[in-house]
């Protein structure tokens, strides 16, 4: 079990022999992030993450430090990191860069087509509306991703690939479970058909407003239920 100071996890560390210890750690804590294993109330204390891995410390804080870096953890003095505090205007302004950015992907996807993709997309699509008739609208987090990330690497810029898994994870730290319900997941994938739509008829200038729809209808939804109160 991983202690952190407020929070109690299963622990499983797969070691890779082709990574570097720090690297390792990164990994490993930057998925359980992703994953959702902890809430904006846990801690995760260099120290005692360390020692349940029977490992020295200088490691692990590097990659808690890489973390924080990124964006996905921030310090606090003489307690340790928590996930990074994310504001209505966060979520706002990461929308609107994805918009952007996912739709220079999308074109740049079309343009570059290949016999592969609309496939691709079909096939996660069905994969995401079978989980959510099965009760399991968790799953359509990796699923999500990857839809998208099918069109990013379409696009064939890497750099461009990065900007957006990486405005997507900072995004991954307002959601919550509640959001993932099956109502929910069937409507996401409403707009996921949409897009796949415009790729397969070569809509260049209609994927742009899909997007937007899309990317604007998970804003209100992470919105809504992140911050009941505002």
């Amino acid at each position: 079990m991983l202690l952190t100071k407020e929070a109690t996890l299963d622990l499983y560390f797969p070691i890779d022999d082709s990574l570097t210890i720090r690297d390792q750690i990164y990994h490993f804590v930057r998925q359980l992030i992703m994953d959702g294993h902890f809430s904006h109330k846990d801690r995760i204390v260099e120290a005692q993450l360390a020692k349940k891995l029977n490992i020295s410390r200088t490691p692990v804080r590097e990659a808690l430090h890489s973390l924080e870096r990124e964006g996905l953890l921030e310090s606090i003095p003489r307690v340790g990191y928590k996930l990074r505090s994310m504001t209505r205007k966060d979520v706002a302004e990461i929308c609107e860069i994805r918009i952007v950015n996912e739709t220079l992907a999308a074109k740049w996807a079309i343009q570059r087509i290949t016999p592969e993709l609309v496939p691709m997309l079909e096939e996660n699509i069905r994969a995401s509306e079978e989980m959510a008739r099965k009760g399991n609208p968790r799953k359509f987090v990796g699923l999500d991703g990857k839809f998208h990330e099918i069109i990013q690497r379409a696009s064939g810029s890497e750099r461009l690939v990065e900007l957006c898994m990486l405005l997507r994870d900072s995004m991954m730290l307002c959601r919550v479970k509640s959001i993932y319900t099956s109502e929910t997941v069937l409507e996401a994938l409403k707009g996921h058909w949409a897009i796949l739509h415009c790729i397969r008829h070569c809509a260049y200038d209609e994927v742009g407003r899909t997007i937007r729809e899309h990317l604007n209808y998970a804003k209100q939804n992470i919105l809504k239920v992140a911050f009941p109160e505002d």
